[in-house]
């Protein structure tokens, strides 16, 4: 019997630069640091090349691994939350693909 996997992932739209260090440090204060929580990650949101990154932060962000439907929960947010425009994020997810092709070939 397999018991169902539960993501929960949340967002808080708002807060102050001090709001946030705070929040950092709590992380990392937590007893099941490392187990249940890995810390607050800063997800990049330029999704275009850059001088000395031809595909951009956020397409190779996206091709780390993720846990469980953890991917599609991030880009559904950002969009629903209109931290980056749709038609931007269907660029990311487009070059998140092919670095993905080109990684597994070699």
């Amino acid at each position: 019997m397999s018991i169902p996997l539960v993501d929960p992932f949340y967002v808080k739209e708002e807060f102050t630069k001090q709001e946030f260090k705070k929040i950092e440090i709590q992380t990392l204060q937590v007893q099941d640091w490392g187990g249940e929580t890995m810390g607050v990650i800063r997800v990049p949101l330029d999704c275009f090349p850059q001088t000395n990154n031809p595909y951009g932060p956020m397409p190779q962000f996206l091709l780390q691994n993720f846990v469980g439907n953890g991917r599609e929960q991030l880009v559904k947010t950002i969009v629903e939350k209109q931290l980056v425009d749709v038609e931007d994020m269907q660029h990311a997810w487009s070059k998140m693909i092919e670095l993905k092709h080109r990684r597994d070939k070699t």
